[in-house]
């Protein structure tokens, strides 16, 4: 009986084993499925690269050469150091002021190769407020950059960002064109800096405007301000803060108490209404109404 009890625990054993070899087997004829499939798609673009990527002199040559491998997705990062070394050359003559959007068409064709996992939550991040409940001032670290994100931040944003010191924020196209054509094309923490030059320019402008000086409509703060606020990180936008929205806010008390109510409405002030919400009605019984009672004290007949 104690010899049957041994023989039927050891055939239990071997049945256990002999499943865990087929798993096994299982798993390494998987592995060299994807092997294979991997060794095709640098077979793939080693051909790319041997017959065409070496004699590409210009942009759309090395571009197009490059939408051929596109279909392979995914690299081994050393292969997408290739592909980054074949396009950064480029941004070397590029004017971000003259052509914002150059570039892009074909960089979003080709992103597959240089970029798969662009924005995949594990980069720096500083100005995001809308994710994973950051309110837009903390930054969370990766331990390296790929080579895309070098590129972006070493070839790309010293150009923009030199853009940005000769633009006049009052005319908020030449750097919002920037943004919208490179946005979905931009390491989070390339964005950041970028906008975070965008905001210091604001501000500067924000600063230095008079509201008790007559200007013309398109000089008014949400003529050039509004267009960026749906880029700009919350704290910006708080209206109680210390951010561009705030500091509106302190500016339009000044322009409402100095302001001549025979000329109408305040230029402007409604269009900010929605921006301010539960401070729009403090600022209205707080300084329009006083502010048109002395008028309509020293004016009424």
């Amino acid at each position: 009986q104690a010899e049957l009890v041994a023989f039927s625990e050891e055939w239990r054993s071997l049945e256990e084993r002999k499943t865990w070899l087929n798993l096994s087997l299982a798993e390494k004829r998987q592995n060299l499925d994807e092997m294979q499939m991997a060794l095709a798609k640098l077979q793939l673009f080693s051909d790319v690269v041997s017959s065409k990527l070496v004699t590409a002199t210009s942009w759309k040559e090395a571009t197009a050469a490059l939408r051929e491998a596109s279909g392979l997705r995914t690299l081994p990062s050393d292969l997408s150091d290739i592909v980054v070394s074949v396009i950064h050359p480029f941004f070397k003559d590029w004017d971000p002021a003259v052509d914002p959007a150059q570039f892009t068409t074909e960089l979003k064709e080709i992103a597959p190769l240089i970029m798969p996992t662009l924005d995949s939550g594990n980069n720096l991040d500083k100005w995001n407020a809308t994710r994973n409940g950051s309110d837009g001032v903390y930054r969370r670290h990766n331990k390296a950059t790929s080579t895309y994100e070098s590129m972006m931040y070493k070839c790309w944003l010293p150009q923009v960002l030199a853009a940005s010191r000769d633009w006049d924020a009052v005319d908020p196209t030449p750097m919002l064109s920037i943004l919208e054509a490179w946005n979905d094309l931009l390491p989070s923490f390339v964005r950041a800096q970028f906008m975070e030059s965008i905001a210091r320019k604001l501000d500067e402008t924000l600063s230095s405007w008079n509201p008790r000086v007559k200007l013309s409509s398109h000089h008014l703060p949400h003529t050039w301000l509004f267009p960026w606020l749906e880029h700009l990180p919350a704290y910006h936008l708080d209206p109680r803060g210390t951010g561009l929205v705030a500091d509106v806010k302190r500016k339009f008390r000044h322009l409402i108490d100095a302001w001549d109510f025979s000329r109408g409405v305040i230029p402007g002030l409604t269009q900010w209404e929605s921006i301010l919400g539960d401070q729009w009605r403090p600022l209205i019984v707080s300084h329009v109404l006083p502010s048109m009672g002395k008028y309509m004290t020293r004016n009424f007949k």
